[in-house]
């Protein structure tokens, strides 16, 4: 895996083989390259990392979109690409190789942190979809783009989960200090107006940021809210995700502008948008249209629709169900009236 060849002293390299250094050339399958010998100071790594974290502020910070284990999409925060290779870099005597497979639909990035002096290494792999909504203005070179967002997701991913903890923790922690700091000399009522107004131009309306944000309205928005939505800023510029992706279209409410607009015109408000899941478990493990077509009275469809409107289903779903109790009503009433053109059987087919 590793050969190591310690080299004769040469004329210059006196005072450090004196000092305890060796010259050592070192030959591995990821690299080779002629290094001093010296133990990794790690005290000093973390005054440079921090000395980088503070300088570069809001480059090394950034935040993305995660999927709860209960489904819900939130905002995470995180250290950027350009800080995963300034803490590789400060650490020293390590490379970072990536190699990649290409399929239909897919590249496949696989990154290799190499620590050559101790000999540690770790792979990390990552699919990248080539089907990326990087926005309009990058669709000449939107594979290109693509294809380096994923080699820059697969090297940040293996360099920060090779180094220790408590050092990228360090230089997120300085990053944000610096993000805050700004958004303080700022303050906090301009920063939400610019907030808005940089999103408003991407087409996310403050309803969307909201609901990101587990509801918090934007008059509420603390220093952390918008320090987090500033990390979303610099992932949405870089082309790393889509507004879409980031903040996506509430589907449950109408709009409330169109709300006030349509009572104040004596309209009624457009209907929501339709989606096309349920919002209780329940109305889909229960097929209520199913039970009141199969009722015999209309007392008993009656209950089961009361039951079904305690599920608070969708829309589309609630229109169904209604529909079929109105036919069921529909036939009972045509059977008591004798009308020979329906016979109804109990399963309310008209």
């Amino acid at each position: 895996m590793e050969d190591v060849e310690t080299l004769p002293a040469l004329t210059g390299s006196e005072g450090l083989v004196a000092s305890g250094a060796a010259l050592q050339r070192v030959q591995t399958q990821f690299s080779t390259a002629v290094a001093i010998q010296r133990p990794r100071r790690r005290l000093e790594v973390i005054r440079a990392c921090e000395e980088e974290a503070t300088i570069a502020g809001d480059e090394f910070y950034y935040s993305w979109t995660v999927t709860t284990k209960e489904g819900k999409k939130e905002l995470v925060e995180g250290l950027s690409i350009q800080a995963a290779l300034a803490a590789a870099r400060n650490w020293g005597n390590c490379g970072v190789p990536c190699s990649v497979e290409e399929n239909m639909n897919t590249y496949i990035f696989t990154a290799t942190f190499v620590d050559l002096e101790t000999g540690f290494n770790l792979q990390r792999t990552f699919r990248q979809k080539k089907s990326l909504n990087i926005g309009k203005k990058y669709n000449e070179r939107a594979e290109d783009i693509v294809f380096q967002i994923g080699q820059s997701k697969a090297i940040r991913n293996v360099i920060l989960n090779a180094l220790p903890s408590w050092l990228t923790t360090k230089m997120l922690a300085k990053s944000k200090e610096n993000v805050i700091e700004k958004i303080n000399k700022m303050g906090i009522a301009v920063a939400r107006e610019k907030t808005v107004a940089f999103f408003a131009k991407h087409g996310v309306t403050p309803d969307r940021i909201e609901n990101k944000l587990g509801g918090k309205k934007a008059t509420a928005w603390d220093v952390e809210d918008l320090a987090l939505l500033q990390g979303a800023m610099k992932t949405l510029l870089s082309g790393q995700e889509s507004a879409d992706s980031l903040f996506p279209v509430h589907q449950e409410t109408t709009s409330k502008a169109e709300d006030v607009k349509a009572r104040f015109e004596g309209k009624e408000a457009p209907p929501p948008p339709v989606s096309s899941e349920p919002t209780d478990k329940g109305a889909m493990e229960r097929n209520y249209a199913g039970e009141i077509r199969a009722c015999g009275s209309i007392a008993e469809a009656e209950g089961i629709f009361e039951d079904f409107c305690k599920t608070k289903p969708v829309q589309a779903e609630k229109d169904k169900v209604t529909k079929m109790l109105q036919s069921v009503i529909a036939q009972h009433h045509k059977a008591d009236s004798g009308d020979p053109s329906t016979v109804f059987d109990g399963r309310g087919k008209s």
